[in-house]
């Protein structure tokens, strides 16, 4: 078990039983990053400026960012998760956070994932540090971060801008994690920027995953004032302070092209476009 620095020490009193225990700790294997990741990623990169501080989800797409991140300079991290891009990122130099705001040139987290030289690398490191996850997704301890980005996946979004990242129809596939903190941590700063990410298309392009309006029962994880931004392999659009209209037309110009005349009908039919 590594040991890491930050507000996470539990005091001997509040302690009743000691269970010494050799199980080696579960290592998960990261997603291999992909042709569509990469294309995901892209855009979302070429608006991350120096210095700023990132907030990475799981997947192959924020993974991808952080690769395309290693010609940058001066980023700072604060986020939910920290898994191996750690490692190369910090080593790189690209990662320092010597521009934060708050924590100056520490990575501030809540959680680590990943194979063993991610804990062999994180343990005892002066510069990362773990806070109980009620301080790192904040909203406002998020905001004060030095142009704070958050990258997230999702499973479906609406013409409205209304994100599902747990399930699918009623069926639970996942937790929401920190999207829904740093959705809105980001947009309380003038310099914030927000990403939710999806791939266009899922069972070999037959199924769109943006939709009119999110399957019955399907959870809504991110709300529409909240989103700032949408992207899939077809492009990144801002939908921030936008009106209804202006969203379905800038949603579906990201949709895949199969479905475009298809949501463009029913947004006529639901009012939203004439």
């Amino acid at each position: 078990m590594p040991w890491t620095g930050g507000y996470n020490k539990v005091h001997i009193s509040q302690v009743t039983h000691i269970i010494r225990d050799n199980t080696p700790i579960f290592e998960l294997e990261q997603p291999t990053i992909s042709e569509l990741d990469e294309k995901i990623a892209a855009p979302i990169a070429e608006r991350i400026e120096d210095g700023s501080t990132l907030q990475v989800g799981i997947g192959g797409v924020p993974a991808a960012v952080c690769k395309y991140m290693l010609h940058r300079k001066d980023l700072g991290m604060h986020t939910e998760l920290v898994t191996d891009y750690i490692n190369e990122m910090m080593e790189s130099g690209c990662l320092n956070g010597s521009r934060k705001s708050i924590h100056k040139g520490k990575v501030i987290a809540t959680i680590v994932e990943g194979k063993r030289a991610c804990f062999d690398y994180i343990a005892n490191h002066p510069a990362i540090e773990f806070h109980p996850v009620d301080y790192t997704n904040n909203p406002f301890v998020i905001a004060q971060n030095y142009k704070p980005v958050s990258i997230n996946g999702t499973i479906e979004v609406d013409l409205f801008g209304q994100c599902c990242s747990e399930s699918i129809g009623t069926k639970i596939w996942g937790g929401i994690g920190g999207q829904l903190d740093f959705a809105r941590g980001v947009t309380l700063n003038p310099e914030g920027q927000g990403f939710i990410v999806l791939n266009s298309t899922t069972k070999n392009d037959t199924i769109s995953k943006i939709v009119p309006i999110l399957s019955p029962g399907a959870i809504v994880s991110t709300t529409r004032t909240l989103v700032d931004h949408i992207v899939t392999e077809y492009g990144c659009v801002k939908l921030r302070d936008k009106s209804m209209q202006e969203r379905a037309k800038l949603i579906i110009s990201v949709a895949h092209p199969n479905f475009r005349d298809w949501l463009t009908f029913e947004a006529k039919k639901m009012g939203l476009l004439v």
